[in-house]
């Protein structure tokens, strides 16, 4: 299903990239970008170098795919390191470095200098050999465009190389030309249905493009040509992971651990399972494990920390963190992990120094002011409100025009119901400031909190000309409208908003938002589309169209896709579960409905539509008791059309 939209929305902070969101209640702390975010995962935590936890885009290209999740295969798995890399990472690889590169270049271009003319005369294979080289060339030259045509004319020299068909997709992956990449390896795989290369690229494409069917097909049968190939099992178990499929991932990575007894991937993927299933114990027991195998695996450890934290084993939990600090000291998220145990186990003043220390090695924090900055951060993290505002406003009066001090120090307020002295803090945010556009949000959220609609439109009409450049602001206006349920104004806002903004996916959306209000299906599909076109991960546009779609009972295979998309850019939005198992239904498919609307209804909190979503497929399979209590759980949440679920629930007791 779809979020109502037209309830009072977040307009995010303008230094993280925004999407539609909800205008934010004063009473949501903001959460700025700062050096103390705090970290829910490894892939969160940035604790690990590259070579740790590679995505496939590192080998392949800038798709979006399964390899992004968390459950991401090292790259200790992988048969030759970098074999998917490109020709300037290949050749860093090997040379060590920008000069080796260049050493590359020249070396290549004197080897291929005056060969063209002598083409016509050599056999095709010479050709095609010596065009493949002129690609690696110019790639090597950051020319893309002559890249790919030397590559396909490299591959028209030599058809039925399957060598050659994967090389050309992966340059054409790294170049952005998704379809021409899938040609080409399906070319190879059509030569040689046993390469094993071939298939691995073609599944990494088809997870990229959401096609979860097509990935998981070529992962099997990689592993039907290699039943040991420890890549396939990999990314298969974490394909089957992020497709909610716990009991398969589980023993994907249990087949993993049989075959190679010795490694210590298994037994950390089996811990990222089951932390993503929140059996924390069992996760730790796992983490334990593999990092019995490898004492100084950086991921486990990371996660192994986490973990303690959330089951407040705290003292395990500091003895982790020092030895991540001890193996990364550059990174300040152990630090910064630390520091908030220290907070919290009444040590104020290690605390304190360790913050102050990280607060030299990051940029503008140099200073009393900006050291007090960091330690309320890190008070507002752990939820100790008085401290964190003590210490802000003991920088405040070091700082009275500190903007940035202004704007932290209203948040924490307008959180703890201070909302009077947070609104006249961030009316004397200066407009120079970075802080003015959050600034503005935040007090027109508190204005609506206050029922001072009035002045949060005036308020609003005098920032956007203070800020004429800030899309933010638009938005917000707009929003105020749709929360009025002013759909026409909004709509009339976001309209001339866009040759503005033409490229701003987020206005778009909210155009098609409105227009659907309006009952202007056409007009809402037809946005919907153009903020995909401008955002094809865009999840909020992906999820409404396929949501729309299947109440429409039209294009629900192209639905579906988009579904599974948006439910893999964001895991666990019982929303986006809900349209996913809506447009199973739709399509005759209760079986895989069902579980995930039960999945969907806890996601959601049990909002109402779901649950009437649920009572209609439980219905569907015979259920009728179970689709009662659903139906009637649905009332008592407050569904929008009573009269409506009364029906139904007359229609069982008949």
């Amino acid at each position: 299903m779809v979020p109502n939209f037209s309830v009072p929305i977040t307009i995010r902070a303008t230094k993280s990239p925004m999407k539609p969101a909800k205008i934010r209640a004063a009473a949501e702390l903001p959460v700025p970008a700062r050096p103390l975010a705090v970290a829910s995962s490894v892939a969160d935590a940035n604790l690990c170098p590259p070579a740790e936890l590679p995505v496939l885009a590192q080998r392949f290209g800038s798709a979006s795919s399964v390899a992004d999740a968390n459950l991401c295969p090292p790259a200790e798995i992988s048969a030759p390191t970098q074999r998917f890399g490109s020709a300037s990472s290949v050749a860093s690889g090997y040379l060590g470095s920008a000069v080796g590169t260049l050493i590359l270049i020249v070396a290549l271009g004197l080897s291929l200098a005056g060969c063209e003319s002598t083409l016509s005369s050599t056999s095709p294979v010479a050709q095609s050999y010596y065009y493949f080289m002129r690609s690696h060339y110019e790639e090597l030259r950051m020319k893309d465009k002559e890249a790919v045509n030397s590559m396909i004319m490299a591959v028209e020299s030599d058809l039925n190389s399957p060598y050659l068909n994967v090389e050309a997709a992966k340059l054409m992956s790294r170049v952005g030309r998704v379809e021409d990449a899938v040609a080409f390896a399906e070319k190879a795989i059509s030569v040689d249905p046993n390469n094993i290369e071939a298939r691995l690229l073609n599944a990494w494409l088809a997870a990229g493009a959401a096609n979860w069917t097509a990935a998981e097909s070529q992962y099997v049968e990689v592993l039907r040509i290699d039943p040991l190939n420890e890549e396939a099992l990999s990314y298969l178990g974490a394909l089957y992971a992020e497709s909610g499929r716990m009991d398969e991932a589980a023993k994907t990575f249990t087949r993993l651990g049989q075959q190679s007894p010795e490694s210590y991937l298994p037994d950390y993927y089996l811990g990222r399972l089951t932390q993503k299933q929140n059996k924390r114990k069992e996760a730790i027991n796992y983490f334990r494990k593999s990092l019995k195998k490898n004492p100084n695996f950086v991921p486990a450890m990371a996660e192994l920390a986490l973990l303690y934290e959330q089951e407040n084993r705290l003292n395990e939990a500091e003895s982790v963190y020092r030895q991540l600090i001890k193996l990364q000291p550059e990174s300040t998220v152990p630090q910064a992990r630390l520091s908030h145990i220290l907070l919290k186990t009444g040590r104020k003043a290690q605390a304190v120094e360790l913050l102050k220390q990280m607060s030299k090695s990051l940029p503008n924090t140099v200073d009393a002011v900006q050291a007090s900055i960091v330690v309320g951060l890190a008070y507002i993290d752990e939820g100790m409100f008085k401290e964190a505002t003590d210490e802000l406003e003991a920088a405040l009066a070091q700082s009275p025009n500190n903007d940035t001090v202004k704007y932290l120090l209203a948040s924490l307020l307008s959180k703890t119901g201070s909302q009077d002295r947070a609104a006249t803090l961030l009316e004397g945010v200066s407009p120079a400031s970075e802080y003015f556009v959050d600034s503005k949000l935040l007090l027109c959220s508190i204005l609506i909190l206050q029922n001072k609609r009035d002045a949060a439109y005036a308020m609003l009409d005098k920032a956007r000309s203070q800020a004429p450049t800030s899309p933010q602001l638009v938005l917000a206006y707009g929003v105020l409208h749709e929360e009025a349920s002013n759909f026409k104004q909004a709509r009339d806002v976001y309209a001339k908003a866009i040759p503005k903004f033409p490229k701003l996916a987020d206005l778009t959306f909210r155009l098609g938002f409105v227009e659907d209000k309006l009952g202007n299906k056409a007009a809402c599909v037809k946005a919907m589309r153009e903020t995909i076109e401008l955002d094809p991960n865009h999840a909020e546009a992906l999820n409404y169209l396929a949501y729309t779609w299947a109440e429409m009972d039209q294009n629900l295979d192209e639905a579906l896709k988009m579904a599974l998309k948006a439910n893999f850019l964001e895991p666990n939005n019982g929303y986006i579960v809900d349209t996913v198992a809506w447009v199973y239904y739709r399509m005759g498919d209760a079986k895989k409905s069902l579980p995930l609307l039960e999945q969907a209804a806890k996601l959601s909190d049990e909002d109402p539509v779901v649950l009437e979503h649920l009572g209609d497929v439980l219905l569907q399979v015979g259920r009728q008791s179970e689709a009662r209590r659903a139906y009637a759980k649905a009332l008592e949440k407050g569904h929008q059309e009573p009269g409506v679920i009364n029906e139904k629930l007359q229609n069982i007791d008949n």
